[in-house]
């Protein structure tokens, strides 16, 4: 069955809507529903389809299965998930060097907080002229830290606009660059690495950590809750997650083995230094990108799953399968678009090119009907000076011959003589030389 071009704009325009238990939707209220409560982000659909089309076309979609799975709408659309291998490599490169930019960060954050680890595993508290010193070096520290690393990949150029506004401009305006006629993946505007907005980003990442620390008060309330009593811990949002993560690995050689759950790929270790990430990333504004934001989905999902906290761990697994679903819409959008620019800008390119073509050719007609023009003058002038100095030579004078044509050999030759770098031969230059050649010779004759 070939899917309509109805059917395709609609599958990519509503595929972050219906995803997850949404992508179960069968019954047409529902689906009205949905549609109606996203009418906002559908509203060139509506506008083009109208709503009744609309939702007769979801229905379509989602009895055939097509939200639910990936590889059917591969199999349906195969034209949406076809990507060159040089695309997939510079996509990838920018995603690993945003993530490189963000570890700088995490790395210098990190280091802030050693002396406070190291004072946590030997129980001691710092005096209080320590404590400011390591207060002054940490706000010291905070300000080398590199803003555009923070912050994301936020143009420059927008300067005052930008101040005092939360680090959401996914929309920035590239600069204008002229363009080649050959395009080439390197001349074309990228879309990656893919950002969510930050407040999302902020939203997702606050929650989570607000989830962990409600698991780790929870894990200590059920295995040692002196650790509780004796820090004076009330609730979960007493303590933050870094140090529920550092009491919770000193005490952990001291509880029993089955109050865990690990697997031989992570260690608890491995998955509490992944949960600093979160938090660093939550407190300290880091931009990440939208696979970034789900990785520290995966890595809270983890601590819950290790902590055997099981409602906990289905809520962030949900989270996460929303969130990667959603992601992998979005970049699905982003490869149509670039595709789309790609071709869109290669006709404008030959366009180009057929306008130099025809450019060339009316210069080359330019010079062969002037050069035209100039012979037939200069034919007409041998002849006026034939018959006005006929009758005054002494010498004997036979009766008027016709000059001989100009053959083409000779045209050419004086064509080819002219400052132009389009006359060669084959080419519309020449081509144009030779007709004019032909038609000039004939009226000689």
């Amino acid at each position: 069955m070939v899917r309509s071009v109805a059917e395709r704009t609609v599958y990519l325009a509503c595929k972050p809507i219906f995803t997850g238990q949404t992508a179960l939707v069968r019954k047409l209220k529902k689906i009205r529903e949905l549609v109606k409560q996203h009418r906002i982000s559908l509203d060139a659909l509506v506008a083009e389809y109208g709503e009744q089309q609309l939702v007769k076309t979801l229905k379509v979609l989602l009895d055939d299965n097509i939200f639910q799975s990936d590889s059917k709408a591969e199999k349906e659309f195969p034209e949406l998930f076809q990507s060159s291998p040089l695309r997939d490599l510079q996509r990838s490169e920018s995603e690993v060097h945003a993530v490189q930019s963000i570890a700088e960060a995490l790395e210098e954050i990190e280091s802030l907080h050693h002396v406070e680890d190291t004072l946590e595993y030997e129980n001691e508290r710092p005096s209080s002229k320590e404590l400011c010193r390591s207060v002054a070096n940490s706000r010291s520290a905070m300000e080398v830290l590199d803003e555009a690393d923070l912050l994301g990949p936020v143009d420059a150029s927008l300067g005052e606009e930008n101040d005092g506004q939360c680090p959401n401009a996914l929309f920035v305006a590239e600069e204008t660059v002229p363009v080649n006629y050959s395009v080439s993946p390197d001349n074309l505007p990228s879309l990656y690495p893919s950002y969510i907005p930050y407040t999302a980003q902020h939203t997702i990442l606050t929650t989570a950590q607000r989830i962990l620390e409600e698991c780790c008060y929870s894990f200590f309330q059920r295995w040692k809750p002196s650790v509780l009593q004796t820090r004076g811990w009330e609730c979960a949002q007493a303590v933050e997650l870094t140090k529920w993560t550092r009491v919770l690995r000193m005490h952990s050689k001291t509880l029993p083995a089955h109050a865990f759950k690990l697997n031989d790929e992570n260690s608890l270790d491995m998955i509490l230094k992944s949960t600093h990430k979160l938090r660093h990333s939550a407190v300290h504004r880091l931009r990440l990108t939208a696979r970034g934001v789900v990785q520290l989905i995966e890595s809270a999902r983890s601590l819950t799953e290790a902590l055997q906290d099981t409602e906990r761990t289905a809520q962030l697994d949900e989270l996460c399968l929303d969130a990667e679903s959603k992601v992998k819409a979005m970049e699905l959008n982003k490869n149509v678009l670039e595709d789309e620019f790609a071709q869109k800008l290669e006709e404008i390119a030959q366009k180009r090119r057929d306008l130099d073509k025809e450019e060339e050719f009316l210069r080359a007609k330019l010079h062969a009907e002037d050069l035209e023009n100039t012979l037939l003058i200069g034919s007409l002038l041998e002849e006026s000076i034939e018959k006005i100095f006929k009758g005054s030579l002494h010498l004997p004078v036979p009766s008027y011959i016709p000059p001989e044509p100009i053959r083409f050999p000779q045209l050419l030759k004086m064509h080819l003589l002219m400052p132009s770098s389009t006359q060669k031969q084959g080419s519309p230059a020449y081509a144009e030389a030779k007709r004019l050649c032909a038609a000039h010779t004939r009226r000689q004759l």
